[in-house]
């Protein structure tokens, strides 16, 4: 269709020109003709004019000289026209010429275009043909390469099935399933492509050599459990002759024990026959009695700690057949005695005969069950006795107190009879009163006891009623101890009367006191509650400032609070000291008092409360120092970060560059003197949020703008706007001299003045560890992405660059380095449903298997150095860990060791992050 629209076009563009050669001659010889038509119409007028010449000699002969002239005219100008003539057949036969001419160059130009364009038809048929022909080539080859992929996909399929086979095998098919893996990678490598041969070769050789472990590990330990076995049988023969000898010891114990439980009762019913004994008898009975009980304990004591301390030797003959057997054996061994009597002949023979037959194993473990239901008895039994026994003990106790107080009644009542009569005549009653308690009787309370206490027809109080004297005379004290304390009251009160309004003046002058007290704490307050509005505005250090100002007045107003307290509290002092207890009360009850003391007691919480919001102030102080230290520590790690990156340079060159004098630390004023001279209009990368052109394809753009644009002011400026929508600048705070000096020494470890290359590094570096399973590919897509190796959960990546979307999955992802390897790669960051894959951190450790902390990196020198010093600090599961340096890989053991500090202990050195077969040591910290 193209070739037939380009000769259609050839077509008419030859027409139009045809067309524009024709209109052009025939135009040209059109006018030329219109001219000689003209030409001869001036010819005809000429005539005309001639005619009416000669028709002007007919009528006169005056103008015969004028005709001639006129003749001559016409002549001259009969010979110009017959020139013109000429040259206009010449003009019109050049112009035939020119006509022909051009017909034959346009017939020429027409055979040329139709030969072109049958030149170019073939070309273009023969063009399409070739296209067709690669076409399906193409189409074949690519259908060769798709069954070629198909067959290695079923080969590749086909041995990793053989190699799934051989991943479970067993001693006993480990040999058959080798050689079938070894018959499917004869038969299908061939089909298989060179780099999928070498990689299932190394699938399949990991795979047999994983599996040979394996079974050489089972057949160890099937050997060590066959060791163990035999082991454990020998032990358990030997500790079975042990306990049959400890059952025999225990046999014996438990004997004794019964025979000191039997002892325990016979002192109980001891007690119980002891009626008239006094108290140091009843004394002696119970000590001894408790030596008894004591001994008996003892004994069942030891047998069960004998029990607990051979359980393990003990254990190996105790029934093992169930509950049943042990009570069927209990029952038979706890037979009554007068059950036994009545079968003993009949199973005697019976019982001889099953011992004769029976193990001493056996016998033991029967005498084991009997001698546990026998110290099960004697426990019981030992416990009633000593319940029974203290019962015993605190009656006879109870009546030998009431023997020895009847006995001390008695002989007071004798010592007062004087006349033995065993009565107490009324001189005798005021005898004891004086005697006793140092008090007479009045004559009515003797009449009342007569009219109680003394019976008819008798002369005094007896012996039975000797208790009424004793209450009546106790009676008659108190009443006079409170008539004494009634006209004590009375004194007091007509002295409170006298000091009353002595007592109120002192009130109201305390309260003038404490008032101007609470104004020094309203002045304060006043000090202290606008403090937490002015965090914003402050800086810290005017923060303390004003702290200690505050405080200051604050210190001197509870100057002012203590002596308003000690004037309230010395207020009673001021009065006779008999006066104290009524002044207290007064106090208590009185209006002015009670609201002076409430003030008191309220400025203390007041006092408090101020010195609190002075605390608080200093801490949001310290906090507002710690948050401006803070961001001036990620602005300064902004900039380094930023002069790495536009000095193109890793972080120990970048260091170098610091290291002024090159003795592989940076002091102070090295690191300031940089920061005086770097730039810290800080450039970061935008977030890109779009699913469409990755932040990196921008900035390749945008340097090939510049690298065409050089001499282009056009390409200078598309450069300047690419650079401008991928970056902008970074917002820091300023960074004066001060504000450096004081991030340096946070950089800095305890002890330490100037910052190593470890741990400037360690600073530096952005780190993210694996929180979900991932992998590290060769490229920021997955489309084509060769998978470089699998990341476990708390492996620890070093960044290189990113984050930056993939335009085709929409995940975010980051160019990162696998600590402690060379493996570098792409790692996704968040999926694009938001999963987060890897988090940023890693500067937390957490102890998650016991390991121990050594002195450096290398394992076998810590080793060594272990037997000559010290031995290294275990590390206990849940121990914190700080980060120092690291991961690094330890080149004998290939295994990656980070140097770290103990949270706990505060000590430094190096520990394994996982061991050769996987076993992780410490996790990430989230």
């Amino acid at each position: 269709q193209q070739q037939q629209q380009q000769q259609q076009g050839q077509q008419q563009h030859g027409r139009g020109w045809d067309q524009q050669q024709g209109q052009s001659s025939s135009s040209g010889w059109d006018q030329t003709t219109s001219q000689g038509g003209s030409w001869d119409q001036q010819q005809g007028k000429g005539g005309a004019w001639n005619q009416q010449q000669g028709k002007g000699g007919k009528n006169g002969g005056k103008a015969g000289k004028k005709g001639g002239f006129q003749a001559d005219l016409q002549e001259k100008a009969r010979q110009e026209q017959e020139a013109r003539m000429k040259e206009l057949e010449e003009k019109k036969r050049q112009m035939e010429e020119s006509r022909k001419k051009m017909m034959e160059l346009r017939q020429q130009q027409e055979l040329e275009a139709k030969a072109k364009m049958e030149e170019l038809r073939k070309k273009k048929e023969e063009e399409l043909k070739q296209k067709q022909e690669e076409m399906k080539r193409k189409q074949e080859e690519q259908k060769k390469e798709q069954e070629r992929r198909i067959a290695e996909g079923k080969a590749m399929m086909a041995i990793r099935r053989a190699i799934q086979k051989v991943r479970p095998a067993r001693p006993e098919n480990y040999e058959e399933l080798k050689t079938e893996l070894e018959q499917a990678l004869a038969t299908e490598l061939p089909n298989i492509g060179e780099t999928g041969q070498t990689q299932l070769k190394d699938e399949a050789e990991k795979c047999i050599e994983q599996v040979q472990k394996r079974i050489e590990t089972m057949a160890e330990n099937a050997r060590k459990e066959k060791e163990r076995k035999e082991e454990e049988e020998r032990k358990r023969q030997e500790l079975t002759a042990k306990a049959v000898e400890l059952v025999k010891q225990l046999e014996g114990m438990v004997e004794e024990t019964a025979v000191a439980t039997k002892g325990l009762g016979e002192k109980s019913s001891a007690f119980e026959s002891a009626d008239g004994a006094s108290k140091k008898q009843v004394e002696a009975m119970a000590k001894e009695a408790s030596e008894v009980e004591e001994a008996a304990k003892i004994k069942l004591k030891s047998c069960t700690d004998f029990i607990v301390e051979h359980k393990i030797a003990l254990r190996t003959v105790l029934p093992n057949q169930g509950a049943g057997g042990t009570t069927a054996t209990a029952k038979t061994t706890a037979k009554p005695d007068d059950a036994a009597k009545k079968d003993g002949e009949a199973e005697g023979s019976a019982d001889a005969e099953e011992e004769a037959e029976q193990s001493p194993e056996e016998a033991a473990r029967k005498l084991l069950a009997s001698l546990m239901t026998t110290l099960t008895d004697t426990k019981r039994t030992l416990e009633g006795a000593s319940a029974s026994l203290a019962s015993s003990r605190a009656k006879a106790e109870s009546k030998a107190a009431a023997n020895e107080k009847t006995a001390k009644m008695e002989a007071l009542f004798a010592k007062y009879d004087k006349d033995k009569d065993k009565l107490l005549s009324r001189t005798e009653v005021s005898a004891y009163a004086q005697g006793e308690f140092k008090f007479k009787v009045a004559p009515s309370t003797l009449d009342k006891l007569w009219e109680t206490a003394v019976e008819d027809g008798q002369k005094g109080v007896s012996l039975d009623n000797f208790h009424l004297v004793k209450c009546a005379v106790g009676i008659a004290r108190q009443m006079q101890i409170g008539e004494n304390l009634r006209k004590v009251r009375v004194e007091k009160e007509k002295a409170m009367e006298a000091v009353r309004g002595e007592l109120q003046t002192l009130i109201k002058k305390t309260a003038e006191d404490v008032n101007a007290a609470d104004q020094e704490i309203v002045k304060a307050e006043k000090l202290v509650n606008p403090l937490g509005a002015k965090v914003r505005e402050m800086n810290p250090d005017s923060m303390r400032a004003l702290a200690d100002d505050v405080e200051a007045e604050v210190k001197q107003c509870g100057e002012h609070v203590r002596e308003a307290r000690t004037t309230v509290e010395a207020i009673p002092e001021k009065f006779d000291g008999k006066l104290e207890g009524e002044i207290k009360a007064i106090l208590l009850k009185d209006p002015l008092a009670k609201k002076v003391q409430m003030q008191v007691r309220r400025f203390d919480l007041r006092l408090a409360r101020a010195v609190n919001l002075i605390s608080r102030f200093r801490d949001d102080a310290h906090r507002k120092e710690a948050s401006m230290l803070k961001e001036f520590r990620s602005a300064v790690v902004a900039v380094l970060r930023y002069a790495k990156e536009t000095k193109s340079v890793s972080l120990e060159d970048l260091f170098s560059l610091i290291d002024a004098d090159t003795d592989g630390q940076i002091d102070e004023e090295e690191f300031v003197k940089f920061f005086d001279e770097a730039d810290k209009e800080v450039k970061v990368r935008k977030a890109f949020k779009g699913a469409g052109k990755p932040a990196t394809k921008l900035a390749t753009d945008a340097n090939s703008a510049a690298e065409a644009g050089t001499n282009n002011a056009e390409g200078t400026e598309k450069n300047e706007e690419a650079e401008e929508d991928e970056f902008e600048a970074l917002k820091l705070p300023e960074l004066p001299r001060e504000a450096v000096r004081r991030v340096f020494s946070t950089l800095l470890s305890d002890g330490e003045t100037a910052l190593s290359q470890d741990a400037f590094v360690q600073h530096l570096v952005v780190r993210y560890y694996v929180a979900s399973k991932t992998t590290l590919t060769d490229r920021l897509g997955f489309e084509g992405a060769t998978t470089l190796c699998q990341l476990e959960e708390s492996d620890i990546l070093e960044l290189v660059e990113g984050p930056q979307r993939d335009a085709d999955s929409g995940a975010l992802r980051i160019q990162a380095k696998l600590a402690g390897t060379d493996s570098v790669g792409w790692a996704t960051l968040e999926g694009s449903k938001g999963t987060k894959f890897l988090q940023e951190g890693g500067h937390k450790l957490k102890v998650v298997r016991e390991t121990i902390l050594t002195h450096g990196l290398e394992i076998e020198a810590d080793a060594e150095a272990s037997k000559l010093d010290h031995q290294p600090l275990k590390l206990k599961v849940g121990e914190i860990l700080e980060l120092l340096a690291g991961p690094r890989k330890e080149e004998k053991s290939s295994l990656l060791r980070v140097k770290v500090k103990s949270k706990s202990e505060g000590k430094i050195g190096w520990i394994t992050c996982k061991s050769s077969e996987g076993a992780r040591f410490v996790s990430v910290l989230a």
